[in-house]
């Protein structure tokens, strides 16, 4: 028995048992399930990559700008204080750096330059050498643990960690910002 072959000049109707309606209905729902598949896949995707590359970067950037929160506990009760740092030369033994905040109301800015071991402080209104303060293993093991700390950071919030008994918080992390060196001069 052979069969026969019928050849259209332009596309076959759709079968009549299957209303044109219908299968436009059904193309749109597959239309909208993989847009809402891919807007998943994009949505979890991203905060994974971040987790896993942000961190890093932001451990391995050379200057960074962020938000340090530090609750200390001392002989009266303790408190907390709050500065904007500036880093600059992140990951080399000349790191330079900048805190700003207030202390009793009053305006302080320290800064620190490791590769020269000053540091100066403006506290009421007055800069002071306060180099005699500097510790290298103490500086150089805080900014290991800031490193460190870093790496677990996934792009987004804030990062906490105890170094020598405070609480520390960081946040609004802002990686390899463009510093200017005057920021580092008192």
């Amino acid at each position: 028995m052979m069969k026969r072959i019928i050849h259209y000049a332009v596309p076959p109707p759709p079968p009549s048992d299957v209303p044109i309606m219908a299968s436009t209905k059904r193309s749109r729902k597959k239309l909208y399930a993989i847009i809402v598949t891919a807007i998943l896949v994009v949505a979890v995707l991203i905060p994974v990559l971040l987790l896993f590359s942000s961190g890093n970067a932001a451990a391995n950037a050379s200057s960074l700008k962020y938000t340090q929160t530090t609750r200390y506990s001392d002989a009266n009760g303790g408190g907390q204080d709050t500065y904007t740092v500036y880093v600059k030369n992140f990951g080399t033994p000349n790191i330079m750096s900048r805190y700003e905040g207030t202390y009793n109301g009053e305006q302080i800015i320290s800064i620190t330059d490791e590769g020269t071991r000053q540091m100066w402080q403006y506290y009421q209104g007055r800069w002071s050498d306060i180099s005699g303060f500097y510790n290298a293993t103490m500086s150089s093991q805080a900014w290991a643990d800031l490193r460190n700390n870093l790496r677990n950071w996934n792009g987004f919030g804030e990062v906490k960690f105890t170094i020598w008994g405070n609480d520390v918080t960081i946040s609004d992390i802002e990686v390899n910002p463009s510093l200017p060196d005057a920021l580092f001069q008192r």
